[in-house]
């Protein structure tokens, strides 16, 4: 029987005939066992067809009877890196590129192998070598933009993926990677552009339509957002991410049941999930079973037991229903595993009777983004909220004149500055939480809006001085005032009028109550207020809010400002 010839078995290979032409370069190699050329290509082949050991033992064959052949040597490599044999990988390709020093695509892997390695700098340096040697390889480009993103080089990153695109133009895979750092600094329409830009080249992704649901959502589009969330759980019905945001923004718009059921189905598919619990945990509590979020809240922490955010919101559950001694022990463990656990130190303190100076910003921008888009109506109709009238009254009561600049501290949704629209001129917001801010930006009443804290905006303001300061439930999370107060003596103009609200302690100075939030006795406010040239122009008892049935007592204040 005539032995086939090489040339006959690679036309099979590249018609994509593989059994055909892995059969007749055995049967060449069977003739020739000492042809290395077709041994490489058997590698190769079986490469091709995911039999990586094979592939693996074809290849070794190759180097006894070629030592240093470049191809071979890189072909190992690449078998051993998707093996996740990653020294392995780097030893083939460092033997490789000390025989070709100038292969870009050799310092290109190197790169890849030295990510894996967790050496973003090194990986960072092969590719840069990579991209001096061959400058309009889009994959080193790639490459380059993935190193500099986990090196936290989010700005050079977004930069190098931009230039990978104009070797690579349409490249799903660098269009998802430059849509998620869009959305990590908030830059959600350009991020949900990327996305679809990726699916017209990969329809069929669940990632990318995952991707653009979170866009949509950030944007505040939940139409578009659970459609794209669907279309990736169609594509992949094992997508428990998916079925995650697809719960949270479910949920957001009030869709309670339809929510719960995407979190049960986020379970179905990972059981363990410490956030699909959590998620359906908080959807219970909306929907008032306490029990059936505590129970939620209880399974979080066995599946994670040594994650403090389970412990946290267990803690939460049991300090919502006065259980206060098994809050302190579950608010303990989650700052044992999380020191750094804004929310579960200040609850903690809450219930010790420690009082800091206020709730960590970390804390109060976490609160307030899982409140917004409930807010107006959870204050306005359950808890009969009407401190931006009453702070209103107050102001027209003490001054009848012009307010042409105001600053709204802590201004949330903008419901203050909905009820001074006709009085102030130019409205700035100042809040930590980016939801509340994305809220308040959509009433279209705020000239500017700034995230930041009270404290740091107030010191770093180098614009115009403010007429009125308004702070409507804001200084229930700020204990000491001190600070507060002189940066707006800082930013005031001659005679402005500060006007707030407080819930009311009745000695001593300020203390943070079990609730969380802060009171402020009269005279530490009038003290306080003296000590940075204001006066107190009104002090009047006001019914604040109701909670748990229950008004809550406290006061609104207007200060006047030195002229």
């Amino acid at each position: 029987m005539t032995t086939p010839t090489r040339e006959d078995a690679l036309a099979l290979h590249e018609a994509g005939r593989l059994e055909e032409a892995a059969a007749r370069y055995q049967a060449i190699l069977s003739a020739h066992p000492g042809d290395a050329e077709t041994l490489y290509l058997l590698a190769a082949l079986r490469w091709q067809q995911g039999r990586l050991e094979d592939a693996l033992r074809h290849a070794e064959a190759t180097l006894a009877l070629s030592p240093g052949d470049v191809a071979t040597l890189s072909m190992v490599g690449t078998i051993h890196f998707s093996s996740g044999r990653h020294q392995d990988a780097l030893l083939a390709w460092e033997a490789a590129l000390a025989e070709a020093p100038e292969s870009p695509r050799l310092w290109s892997h190197l790169g890849l192998v030295y990510m894996e390695r967790g050496d973003a700098k090194e990986a960072i340096r092969h590719h840069r070598r990579a991209i001096q040697l061959a400058p309009t390889m889009g994959e080193a480009w790639y490459n380059l933009g993935l190193a500099l993103q986990r090196n936290g080089d989010r700005r050079d990153a977004e930069a190098t993926y931009q230039v990978a695109l104009g070797f690579l133009p349409g490249d799903p895979d660098v269009l998802n990677n430059l849509g998620n750092l869009y959305l990590a600094r908030d830059a959600h329409e350009e991020a949900a552009d990327a996305y679809e830009e990726a699916l017209q080249a990969a329809p069929a992704r669940a990632e990318l339509h995952h991707n653009l649901g979170c866009a949509r959502r950030a944007l505040g589009e939940a139409i578009g957002a659970v459609a794209a969330l669907r279309q990736a759980i169609e594509i992949a019905p094992g997508y428990t991410e998916a079925w995650l945001q697809l719960g949270i923004v479910l949920g957001e718009e009030g869709q309670l049941n339809e929510a719960a059921d995407a979190f049960r189905a986020a379970l179905d598919q990972d059981p363990r999930s410490l956030m699909g619990w959590i998620h359906l945990g908080h959807t219970f509590k909306a929907m008032g079973r306490e029990g059936a979020a505590l129970v939620a809240y209880q399974t979080a922490t066995r599946h994670a037991p040594d994650s403090a955010v389970g412990y946290l919101n267990l803690g939460i559950a049991h300090h919502n229903r006065g259980e206060i001694a098994e809050a302190i022990a579950l608010y303990r463990q989650a700052t044992e595993l999380d020191p750094e656990d804004g929310a579960a130190r200040h609850l903690l303190h809450a219930l010790t009777g420690e009082t800091p100076a206020s709730a960590p910003d970390d804390y109060i921008a976490e609160l307030f983004d899982q409140y917004a888009e409930q807010y107006d109506t959870h204050l306005t109709e359950r808890l009969r909220y009407r401190t931006p009238a009453q702070l209103r009254a107050a102001v027209d009561g003490a001054h009848s004149g012009p307010l042409p600049r105001g600053l709204d501290l802590g201004c949330g949704t903008g419901l203050s500055a909905a009820a001074f629209a006709d009085r102030v001129d130019h409205f700035e917001g100042v809040d930590l939480s980016p939801k509340m801010l994305d809220a308040a930006r959509a009433r279209g009443q705020y000239a500017a809006l700034h995230k930041a804290a009270l404290g740091t905006f107030l010191q770093e303001h180098g614009g115009p001085a403010f007429d009125l300061f308004l702070a409507a439930d804001t200084f229930v999370y700020v204990g000491d005032l001190d600070p507060i107060f002189a940066g707006i003596a800082r930013c005031a103009a001659p005679g402005a009028l500060v006007a707030f609200s407080t819930e009311r302690a009745t000695a001593g100075g300020f203390l943070l109550r079990e609730t969380g939030r802060f009171a402020h006795s009269r005279d530490y406010v009038r003290q306080t207020a003296e000590k940075h040239g204001m006066t107190v122009a009104s002090c009047e008892s006001a019914p604040l809010r109701q909670e748990r049935d229950r008004w809550i007592d406290g006061d609104v204040v207007i200060l006047v400002c030195a002229p």
